[in-house]
């Protein structure tokens, strides 16, 4: 009698499976995780992990398809589109904190 084989383990969070970037673009993470000080400090506690690895993720995933350069347009294209959600989610609260005072 043959045995099933067990299912594959799902795949661990390694932060080294980012040193496959070339150190300029994974440098590019600091600066993304500067424009998460924008952010409220709920939002930064909530999302903040979630928002460095999807940006990680991202980089990564350019990197292989489309090379250094485009990864680079990337990873600044979200550090702008970062920036200006972080002053929409402050000025949501600011609204909010307004509006009950």
């Amino acid at each position: 009698m043959v045995r099933p084989s067990p299912p594959p383990e799902p795949p661990r969070s390694n932060p080294d499976h980012y040193a496959e970037l070339p150190s300029g673009l994974r440098s590019l993470q600091h600066l993304f995780r500067l424009v998460l000080v924008l952010y409220p400090v709920e939002f930064q506690a909530e999302y903040g992990r979630a928002q460095v690895q999807m940006f990680l993720d991202n980089l990564r995933a350019e990197y292989r398809a489309r090379g250094k350069t485009k990864a680079l347009r990337l990873s600044l294209e979200m550090v702008m589109d970062g920036i200006w959600a972080a002053l929409a989610e402050q000025w949501g609260v600011l609204k909010q904190d307004l509006r009950y005072a």
